[in-house]
């Protein structure tokens, strides 16, 4: 055998030994992010206060507690309208009715107003609520808290303008699961906001929609959605990379059932960023300790950081493409 057969040999076996080594890693890597973990937060790496946004969490909380039901409810949509004024956001109202078990009631969503300074809109959305029959203390009203604080904590890092898109902070109504309601009724709130866009011309105008539920909890992981189009959950994922938070965002898609369902009808780009093993906090009591089951100011931070960043990834992206349908 010549020298250099030799060293073609050679040369075929480090590059064999390298692609192993590499694949290896990265299989070592996607099993340790297979599943949520603890977070750990140095400082802030945007304008969001993970912080501010626990202590809102807190108040919510409480507040439904007190004033559980239909009364609460609306105690709730006053704070929420109080909280985006407060930071200069102009307030958007939408009744609608919806079928609950106690029978028809008017509900609200309501969205918080950052104007850009170009065409179009990228809407952020979670639900909100102070059900009639729910626990306040159960995971499921937990979760409404703290997405709706994290919502409001938004609002005020984007502030009332910003360059680029308009971004809608959106607080949906109906969206929780009721015994003896249909699954298309439990997301009454976002169907009855996109046919209300539909009817105002204004649907039209929507590039993108990141739908949160169950944000911030001190052990993190999200589920990668994959209904999304391939192109938004990879700039959130990217970015929760770049950001040093990619353990909590997971790499393996798993089905979020009814999320974003009447945004992808309208053919709008839409992703669910859901908090994986949900049931998991279901029934945990004790009042500041039960918070603590949903949400975390650390866990908050988080996503908040992420998702801030992404915004301006989505504009860029949209600006590169100009036709959200071509970004693919």
């Amino acid at each position: 055998m010549d020298k250099l057969a030799i060293k073609a040999i050679v040369v075929m076996g480090v590059f064999a030994f390298v692609f192993l080594g590499l694949t290896s890693i990265a299989l070592r890597r996607s099993l340790d992010r297979s599943e949520p973990a603890p977070v750990q937060v140095g400082r802030a790496k945007s304008s969001f206060d993970g912080a501010q946004a626990y202590t809102c969490a807190a108040k919510i909380a409480s507040l439904c507690r007190a004033t559980p039901g239909e009364k609460g409810h609306e105690a709730l949509r006053a704070f929420i309208r109080r909280e985006l004024g407060r930071v200069g956001l102009e307030t958007r109202r939408q009744v609608f009715k919806a079928s609950t078990p106690q029978g028809e009631a008017a509900l609200e969503n309501l969205v918080g107003v950052v104007r850009g300074d170009s065409s179009g809109i990228i809407i952020v959305s979670g639900h909100y609520g102070c059900q009639c029959g729910v626990d306040p203390m159960s995971a499921r009203a937990r979760a409404g808290a703290s997405t709706t604080a994290w919502l409001l904590e938004m609002a005020r890092a984007l502030g009332p303008t910003r360059e680029g898109r308009s971004v809608w902070l959106c607080f949906l109504d109906g969206e929780e699961p009721q015994a003896g309601v249909s699954a298309a009724e439990d997301r009454s709130g976002c169907r009855a906001f996109v046919d209300h866009l539909e009817q105002r011309g204004e649907l039209k105008r929507v590039t993108a929609v990141m739908d949160l539920n169950i944000v911030g909890r001190s052990t993190l992981g999200l589920n990668k959605d994959p209904e999304a189009p391939h192109w938004l959950t990879g700039i959130v994922w990217s970015r929760a990379d770049e950001l040093g938070y990619g353990r909590h965002f997971l790499p393996l898609a798993h089905g979020l059932e009814g999320e974003c369902e009447a945004f992808r009808e309208a053919h709008i780009p839409s992703a669910a960023i859901v908090e994986s093993d949900v049931a998991d906090e279901e029934g945990r009591g004790g009042d500041e300790a039960a918070l603590s089951g949903a949400a975390s100011p650390e866990g908050l931070q988080v996503v908040g950081d992420v998702i801030y960043h992404s915004i301006l990834d989505i504009d860029a992206k949209l600006n590169a493409s100009e036709i959200h349908g071509a970004a693919t």
